[in-house]
């Protein structure tokens, strides 16, 4: 078994359902498309927030995306920017 995220097929780095996925947001479209009950079966520690994962995609981001981030951090809020 790879560890590619089977749902984008990027590096995963989340080991959930006998797969690597690279952030929740591919786990739930995973657990959506198969059906999976939503009681999760796995331990995610580390896990990605969708920001952090598009930065690890070395994705581009606005000044105002990495001003929003670096408050966020700041603040422990995680807000939706994508």
């Amino acid at each position: 078994m790879g560890k590619t995220d089977p749902i984008c097929g990027e590096k995963g780095t989340i080991e959930a359902y006998s797969h690597y996925f690279c952030s929740k947001e591919c786990i739930s479209i995973y657990e959506e498309k198969y059906n999976i009950n939503k009681d999760k079966d796995y331990i995610a520690v580390n896990v990605p927030t969708e920001m952090e994962a598009k930065l690890q995609k070395k994705m581009v981001l606005t000044k105002k995306e990495i001003i929003l981030l670096l408050l966020n951090q700041k603040n422990g809020i995680e807000k939706k920017l994508f």
